[in-house]
């Protein structure tokens, strides 16, 4: 039970849960010892038997149990007993345990195949003995990967892994297999995060304390030898930092793929490791709040969805450091770091001092100044287990509905025709996912598909609900959306995005399907509610309907929280594949016309892709909006461009003639246009643009210079807030506006902003625009001039009102969103940080001047923490916290506040740093200080 427990803070509850209730069903079983055998083991995902192949030795375990090698296969679905003789006399010299995995075939050790390979870990450790110290992984070509996404994301589990030709880089392998045919350099936008999560060189960090060795084959062009190179480079650059980190490269210049398979050289790396079960330190770096956890910190809230986060922390005597990289909130076990369990801690994060007391569990939220900068972590209690917003546990996307326990059901309120229809698609489900997940023939499990109302008994409140039904049709969901309001509602014929901020998107038609997972009201948010309705052709003459089944190795990456699609190959054709299997020649995101993400309150939130685009800028991404749209003789159109105003091609369009609940999507041309024909009614009314998708692209709809055939002459775009403070030490938010002329006449007027607070400057400003003219202006919002105002979103409304040279009215507006962090100003604050950059084993001096605003002194007590630069990689000697003073200044006046670290007795390595300081419960007292430390000359 040892690997149990030790997992049991590092894997979400429902994995840990699942573990145990494996290991304690196999407690007492065995096999002959010096034979190898077929074990089988029940699985709570979906209570279906899997098994793994197993040679135990004839030898008795060595006295913490035996050691173990877990293999893994390469692509396809392998159960296998073959150890050969050589593996056999090595396992009976040495004493080990050996596994062949299957992992649920090809997932590539990914989502389910990562549950299942720590399925194995948990059942084989209380079936067999094993010594939780010394687990081993190791794998070619499809093994290979597992081996260095286990590796590298689980180094408390496996004390090693040892990786052949494996994949470490998505943009290596995506436009080799996954790509569509036409655009291999391309990617959907939205699943640039979830493929980064699935490829270990974006989180090598995490493989501290572990030990990886890459081999790799310079002849393979299955899987490019570039993977494996960049993942050793990755780990030798941390190795450098941190002798914690353990990377070996294994280069085989004239082997082709898999040839480097030497296991002979690869346990000869495994014997002798241990795993570091407490560490002094550690670096966790993800994108998926699932895999927040290590050891005894976990992430709890990102700041920036699909950006990296990182949570680092470091244990000298009874002083915890913490170190993090978009992170809003997180939670320490403070028990389970290698602190005295009797004596008090203290807590630093980011150089602020947080946390004075014993060693529990703590919870800490980001403060942050109108600029968002850090400026505190503030305590707070231990989040709710019911998830009313993101957790580890419950955050999404779709393809994490499938790594816990599910049951499918399909909706039965509706009429004989669309409940055959739903049950005929929840089936074609089932049968997909035991053909690709299960392959035992007949054995039961537990997926169904069921009726609605006959759900296995405790069906609803253990186990998440796959169900395959609309609104209308489904009582179950009915139910779930008046408990409490779904995001999205799938409708017999209509999807509509409830859009708190910009609006509701609709989108009518029977061809429009939705895939939709939330917590599910109906078991208090505990377990997921994925909704499904429609399936789309994977052939181009209509045939080879498929849905949430299709290529089910993508389930880990190729689906958001939310996805909308069109099944009609009349409007958006078939797409092939890169890949030649088959069964998955269709690129099935080709009809996909909407698709993001929810955020930490599970709340439509339109920019949130769009957001984390423009902060990462990837290379080769297109950011594109509407230039314009009208009616056409037949029905609309509509114009794409990018950025600099080029046409862009290919983008799915769709448009909705509200009046006539009526939508039709279409690609545009090399021209950027679209033209879609309209309804068959009288007086269908104005059309407006629904949504906007294409491969290789984000849609700015913030920069929309046109919505619909109705628009006003006049037209408002705006950039993305910005926020910072002005000369005066005020916060001050910016917004950079620009007004088009889109008439056929020059038009003359006012723009006013609104807010419903603050002041804006200028208040209000006069335009003249002549025909296809345009203007930018940039307007400042400030939300106070003295106390506080509530942290949150606030909604801005600039409205223009203009008229034509005749006389004619017209009114245009537009709305967007500040977040204001935390906006106020205390008496005392921070003039001026400085601190040079010091020679190695040389002294560094830090001086801050405390401002006083006040009439009256004021005092204080300040602190100065010498860190890192940044969330990278450091080791235990680069945290220094010097003596806090106290600090009285008269007032209108300022004081000097000097701090030195001698560098010959508290040396600081050669690199970059900054100087934090601050004083506890006084955020206008933080600045930070860069400097580095560099080799004498």
């Amino acid at each position: 039970m040892d690997i149990v427990n030790a997992m049991r803070s590092l894997l979400p509850v429902s994995i840990v849960c699942m573990m145990l209730c494996l290991t304690c069903g196999a407690l007492g079983a065995g096999i002959p010892s010096g034979t190898a055998q077929m074990v089988w083991y029940h699985s709570p995902v979906d209570g279906s038997e899997q098994a793994y192949g197993v040679y135990v030795p004839s030898v008795a375990p060595p006295p913490g149990g035996y050691p173990a090698v877990f293999h893994g296969h390469g692509y396809g679905w392998s159960v296998s007993t073959g150890f050969s003789d050589w593996q056999r006399d090595w396992a009976d010299s040495h004493r080990w345990v050996l596994i062949n995995l299957n992992a649920r075939g090809p997932q590539f050790y990914e989502g389910i195949g990562e549950v299942a390979t720590l399925e194995v870990v948990a059942d084989a450790t209380g079936r067999f003995g094993l010594d939780a110290d010394r687990l081993y992984i190791t794998g070619a070509s499809m093994g290979g990967t597992g081996a260095f996404r286990h590796g590298v994301r689980h180094p408390y589990t496996f004390a090693a892994a040892a990786g052949v030709d494996g994949w470490a880089d998505y943009r290596l392998w995506h436009h080799h297999w996954y790509a569509r045919a036409d655009m291999r350099d391309s990617i959907e936008e939205f699943r640039r995060p979830l493929l980064q999560a699935a490829s270990p060189l974006y989180w090598a960090e995490r493989g501290q304390w572990g030990a990886v060795k890459t081999i790799v084959d310079g002849r393979d062009t299955t899987v490019w030898p570039e993977n494996g190179l960049q993942l050793f480079r990755a780990l030798l650059d941390f190795q450098a930092a941190d002798r914690s980190f353990d990377g070996k490269l294994a280069l085989n210049y004239d082997k082709g793929h898999g040839g480097g398979y030497d296991l002979r050289a690869i346990y000869d790396f495994f014997n002798g490791r241990r795993r570091v079960a407490t560490p002094t330190h550690f670096h966790n770096r993800t994108y998926l709040l699932k895999h927040g956890e290590m050891y005894w910190g976990r992430i709890d809230r990102m700041r920036t969805f699909g950006l990296p986060a990182t949570l680092a922390s470091s244990v000298c005597g009874q002083t915890l450091s913490v170190r993090t990289g978009n992170v809003d909130r997180f939670t320490l076990q403070l028990g389970a770091a290698p602190v005295a369990p009797d004596e008090l801690v203290d807590v630093y994060a980011d150089g602020l001092y947080c946390y004075a007391g014993p060693p529990g569990e703590v919870c800490f939220e980001a403060l942050r100044d109108c600029k968002g900068a850090l400026v505190e972590w503030v305590q707070v209690a231990p989040a709710a287990d019911v998830a009313v917003e993101k957790t580890p546990d419950i955050a999404g996307p779709i393809g994490d509905v499938f790594t816990r326990p599910f049951t499918v059901a399909y909706g039965t309120a509706g009429s004989s025709s669309m409940t055959a229809l739903h049950r005929r698609e929840a089936q074609a489900f089932c049968d997909g996912w035991r053909a690709f997940m299960v392959r035992r023939g007949s054995a039961p499990d537990a997926i169904g598909p069921y009726p609605e109302g006959e759900l296995p008994p405790g069906a609803l409140s253990s186990r998440s609900l796959v169900l395959f039904g609309t609104l209308e049709t489904s009582s179950l969901l009915h139910e779930a959306d008046s408990a409490a309001s779904l995001p999205v509602i799938v409708g017999e014929d209509y999807v509509r995005v409830r859009d708190p901020r910009y609006g509701d998107r609709i989108w009518y038609g029977s061809e429009f399907g939705s895939f939709v997972c939330t917590p599910n009201p109906l078991c208090e948010g505990r377990h997921y509610l994925l909704v499904a309705k429609g399936q789309w052709a994977t052939k181009p003459d209509g045939t080879g309907l498929q849905g949430l089944q299709y290529d089910m190795e993508k389930l880990p990456w190729g689906y958001p929280d939310y996805v909308i699609f069109n099944t009609d190959q009349a409007q958006l054709p078939h797409v092939l594949n890169v890949n030649n299997k088959p069964e998955v020649t269709c690129y099935e995101a080709a009809y996909f016309v909407e698709h993001g993400y929810f955020d930490d309150l599970w709340r439509v939130r339109r920019e949130l892709d769009l957001d984390r685009a423009l902060n990462d800028k990837p290379e080769g991404l297109r950011f594109v909006h509407i230039d314009e749209v009208r009616a056409s003789a037949d029905g609309a159109e509509a114009r794409v461009v990018d950025a600099a105003g080029k046409p862009a091609r290919d983008a799915r369009v769709t448009l909705t003639w509200e009046r006539a609940r009526y939508s039709r999507t279409g690609l545009t041309g090399e021209d950027g246009w679209v033209r879609l024909v309209g309804p068959r009614t009288p007086a269908p009314g104005p059309v407006t643009l629904t949504s906007v998708s294409a491969t290789g692209a984000v849609h700015d709809f913030r920069a929309d210079v046109a919505t619909g055939s109705d628009d006003d002459a006049l037209r408002i775009t705006l950039a993305p807030p910005t926020a910072g403070l002005d000369a005066t030490g005020l916060c001050r938010h910016s917004v950079a506006v620009t007004l088009h002329n889109h008439g056929s006449v020059a038009t003359v007027g006012s723009l006013t902003p609104n807010a419903p607070i603050g002041r804006w400057e200028p208040g209000s400003m006069e335009f003249s625009l002549g025909v296809g003219a345009k203007t930018t202006v940039s307007l400042q919002w400030y939300p106070t001039d003295d106390g506080a105002v509530p942290s949150g979103e606030y909604q801005w409304r600039l409205n223009a009102r203009y008229r034509t040279p005749d006389g004619r009215p017209g009114h245009a507006a537009a709305l967007t969103y500040s977040h204001v962090s935390r906006c106020g100003r205390e008496p005392l604050s921070i003039g001026e940080a400085t601190v040079a950059d010091a020679p190695v084993d040389g002294p560094v001096t830090v001086s801050v001047t405390v401002r006083n605003s006040a009439e009256a002194q004021a005092q204080a007590t300040v602190r100065c923490s010498i860190i890192p630069a940044g969330a990278r990689v450091a080791g235990d000697d680069e945290y220094h916290y010097l003596e806090p003073k106290g600090v009285t200044v008269p007032g209108l006046s300022q004081v000097t506040v000097p701090w030195t670290l001698d560098g010959s007795r508290d040396r600081l390595p050669i690199g970059m740093y900054e100087a934090v300081i601050s004083s506890p419960g006084r955020p206008d007292l933080t600045a930070r200080a860069p400097f580095s430390v560099v080799d004498r000359p």
